[in-house]
């Protein structure tokens, strides 16, 4: 029996680049080209093996996926509003939402601006499932990056307490450390 290997190394090698371009994009404000770079990157992901190295690409991923959503021009958004999640699967926003009991992020009078803050919201929740996956002192760090995220979210749509709530979580993981 002979095992080819060099489909997934291609894949992982793939989604490496694909989620380098979407940073560089992310960076340049050029968030539907990063979103549909990190998608690609997600799509790569699924065909790879789940080791290490594809966690780690994963979670970059997400938080890549949520800060674009965090960006987007409203008007590019899709009109099915599906997010991949993370068993990669294409679901429904809201339905995700109620699965993991978050309460939607509403904005009076801003329907896509909401859609795109709870698909960032999931995005980083879907980032945060991970975290269990990292060995201790990775965690720790990546633990601090996603809660700022959120915290950075909800204080983006006036949410102080839950802002509060995520700072205060990450500066205790950082006074902890």
């Amino acid at each position: 029996l002979q095992i080819n290997t060099q489909h997934s190394i291609d894949e992982q090698k793939s989604a490496e680049i694909e989620l380098m371009l979407a940073g560089i994009y992310i960076n340049k404000h050029k968030y539907a080209l990063a979103g549909t770079k990190n998608k690609n990157a997600l799509v790569y992901l699924n065909k790879t093996t789940n080791d290490n190295a594809n966690i780690e690409m994963h979670f970059k991923a997400f938080m890549n996926q949520g800060r674009i959503f965090e960006h987007i021009d409203s008007s590019e958004l899709n009109t099915k509003h599906f997010i991949y999640n993370s068993d990669n699967k294409r679901t429904d926003y809201k339905t995700e939402l109620k699965k993991r009991q978050i309460t939607p992020i509403n904005i009076f009078n801003a329907t896509k601006k909401s859609i795109a803050l709870n698909l960032a919201l999931l995005s980083y929740k879907y980032a945060e499932e991970l975290l269990g996956s990292f060995d201790s002192e990775e965690q720790i760090h990546k633990s601090i990056e996603v809660r700022l995220a959120l915290g950075n979210l909800y204080l983006e749509v006036n949410d102080l307490k839950q802002a509060k709530s995520y700072y205060n979580a990450a500066l205790s993981l950082i006074n902890e450390h």
